[in-house]
């Protein structure tokens, strides 16, 4: 028995030496970049496009079993264009090689640096990226919406569910659009992209930042986005935990420059095609002279939901503020695809209008009493189309004075407005120009005229 033991263990010590010495050999005495053409080939055959590896080719056994490539290149599709659909400066990825023989895959951080990647849609709508790998993926539709199928939304490859690797590190990436139809172009450069570990059931760590510039409208900005993401593959639910994207974006046509910052957190359910934002926060800054006061700054917080198959958004409560105006909205928009329709409530909390006009650099006409205009508050219902608005059970209050009823506008462009109001009480006097010396003011010039008008109330037509 005991000889049995020594002799197996003998063979077992002998195999390891052996895979060691082969480990050892194979990279010394085969040069992998002898057989580039029929790896490029065969990659090709896969893919659906011509493949050139046109840098070195690395090789690795022990203790990763690795493949680094330099300089490697996919074919455009025809007809756009001689420059690569994608290319890629150097790719490593490398497997624990003894793990294997217990038949767990053990993978290092997936590196790619200098990724160049070219997206296009021709004038007829068809996509440079149709027929890579599969037949599955289909035209742009003259809209301008990318083809695609519930089936495939509710269905991500399974092998997602299983990934198990130390993490993934592009570099220096860049990404291009370009639409033909709309002459429409962006590129995402100096792309950056990190992640920690992934693993089944394990949160995910995800870090990007990127250049964005575009063309309608003309924009430059920089961005960045941190957030832990979380793949339940049993129920096909993506959850994206401490979202944070911030950026500042130069707007060239209008002059404009912004600053956002966003969070949230991001709840994607494949299977019933829904999207919801909850926790969201996003504060806008803008500054430029079409801007009245040359500067704004805009708060939105609450919740959002996004029902694609039922072609909804659930604005859940939403906050707002504007220079000084703070309320809430919530509602529902249905048709969201084809025929937006609003149908909610709207709350603007009472505020002080003097001080948010100055602010604007909007200029008030003197009125005989300085307490004019101290607060103005809004609730109505709001129904809002395309084509119409309808404000229901109207109640705006104004100083001492309280408007009621409903008010419709339609057809924007040959406007129909139809109202029902009723006024309680207003006190005209308090809003008139003030008295010199107990005699009435001189007659207003044109330009005082025009400031009084966009203030008078029309109490006439309220009877």
């Amino acid at each position: 028995m005991l000889r049995r033991v020594k002799r197996w263990s003998l063979v077992f010590a002998g195999g390891v030496v052996l895979l060691l010495a082969l480990a050892v050999a194979i990279p010394a005495f085969i040069d992998v970049n002898d057989y580039k053409p029929e790896i490029s080939t065969e990659l090709g055959q896969r893919i659906g496009r011509e493949v050139t590896i046109a840098g070195d080719i690395g090789l690795s056994i022990v203790p990763w079993l690795g493949l680094e490539l330099d300089d490697v290149r996919l074919a455009n599709a025809e007809g756009f264009g001689p420059a690569p659909f994608a290319a890629i400066r150097h790719l490593r990825v490398r497997v624990r090689f003894w793990p294997l023989f217990s038949r767990r895959i053990v993978m290092d951080t997936v590196t790619v640096d200098g990724l160049r990647l070219a997206l296009a849609v021709d004038a007829q709508g068809r996509t440079n990226w149709q027929g890579l790998a599969s037949q599955g993926t289909s035209a742009v539709s003259p809209s301008g919406k990318v083809g695609s199928s519930k089936e495939a939304i509710a269905s991500p490859p399974a092998a997602l569910a299983a990934l198990t690797l130390g993490g993934v590190e592009i570099t220096d990436a860049r990404l291009d659009w370009r639409d033909e139809r709309t002459a429409t172009r962006f590129t995402l450069a100096s792309l950056s992209v990190t992640s920690g570990p992934i693993a089944p059931g394990r949160p995910i760590d995800l870090s990007l930042h990127t250049r964005l510039d575009g063309t309608q409208p003309v924009v430059s900005a920089d961005v960045s986005i941190r957030a832990r993401a979380a793949f339940d593959a049993a129920r096909r639910r993506i959850v994206v935990e401490g979202l944070h994207v911030e950026g500042d974006a130069d707007w060239e046509t209008s002059r404009l420059k912004t600053r956002a910052q966003v969070d949230t957190r991001l709840a994607v359910d494949l299977v019933r095609q829904t999207l919801e934002l909850s926790g969201l926060r996003l504060d806008l800054r803008a500054e430029g002279p079409s801007i009245p006061g040359s500067q704004a700054r805009a708060v939105l917080n609450g919740g959002l939901t996004v029902d694609l198959a039922a072609g909804r958004l659930d604005v859940d409560d939403l906050g707002f503020g504007l220079d000084g105006i703070r309320g809430r909205l919530g509602g529902t928009v249905s048709g969201i695809a084809d025929t937006p329709y609003f149908l909610g409530q709207l709350h603007i909390e009472p505020f002080a209008p003097r001080p948010v006009l100055d602010r604007l650099a909007i200029a008030l006409p003197e009125m005989a009493d300085d307490t004019a205009l101290k607060t103005v508050g809004l609730e109505t219902g709001v129904a809002a189309s395309t084509q119409e608005l309808k404000l229901s059970k109207l109640r705006l209050v104004v100083d001492d004075s309280t408007l009621t009823g409903h008010l419709a506008i339609s057809h924007f462009e040959r406007p129909a407005v139809e109202f029902a109001l009723d006024l309680d009480a207003i006190d005209l006097d308090r809003y008139r120009p003030p008295t010199v010396q107990g005699r009435p003011a001189p007659p207003a010039t044109p330009a005082a005229a025009g400031a009084a008008a966009s203030v008078a109330l029309p109490v006439g037509t309220l009877r």
